[in-house]
């Protein structure tokens, strides 16, 4: 139970500002904000990418 409360995770309003920037069409923007969360093993940002 301790290594799931100690485990880093995602955080959402970073997928949630890169998802934002990616309806403006600001595609530069939204893969600097999801590499860094598709490279923590967010399943969300890693299909996003894809």
């Amino acid at each position: 139970m301790l290594v799931l409360i100690l485990a880093p995770m995602p955080n959402h309003a970073d997928f949630d500002e890169a998802v934002d920037a990616y309806r403006r069409n600001d595609f530069f923007s939204a893969i600097e904000l999801l590499l860094p969360l598709a490279e923590e093993a967010d399943a969300r940002a890693q299909t996003v990418l894809a």
